[in-house]
């Protein structure tokens, strides 16, 4: 398996979720207590999202160089 290819697929997908929080927060306040509380559960959804793609390729790359380093005993 590439690890370092799968890595970097989360830290694209990471990438992009992080555009669209910023344009989330751009976004005009809403008026209605509730249109603001939705807004504001999207972007803690989105957070969410995006500390996991950066956790998830964070361990991609350990996977990767500790295969690389086991391939060198080999």
């Amino acid at each position: 398996m590439d690890f370092l290819a799968w890595s970097k697929t989360y830290w694209d997908e990471a990438a992009r979720v992080r555009q669209k929080i910023e344009a989330v927060r751009r976004e005009p306040l809403p008026r209605s207590k509730d249109e603001q509380l939705l807004q504001q559960r999207r972007l803690t959804l989105l957070q969410g999202m995006y500390q996991d793609c950066r956790y998830v390729a964070r361990i991609l790359e350990r996977k990767a160089g500790k295969e690389k380093s086991w391939q060198k005993t080999i």
